[in-house]
């Protein structure tokens, strides 16, 4: 399984020339989100035909970033 992930990150890495998550989101056409998600991180929904990452409003810059990972 592992291996399998490292394979897709670095598929997306080559493809479109950044690490930075947000970007590879976009990308992708996945919609992201902040807001207060109370205990969690963050969460993926698909709903009506459309991918949203939803992160929780209080996280610093570096945790937004590594849950958007």
């Amino acid at each position: 399984m592992a291996d399998n992930i490292q394979d897709i990150v670095s598929f997306y890495i080559k493809k479109y020339q950044t690490t930075n998550p947000f970007q590879v989101a976009r990308n992708l056409n996945i919609l992201y989100q902040e807001g207060d998600l109370g205990e969690y991180c963050g969460c993926y929904m698909f709903l009506k035909n459309h991918r949203y990452i939803f992160l929780n409003n209080n996280l610093n810059e570096n945790e937004k970033r590594f849950v958007m990972a």
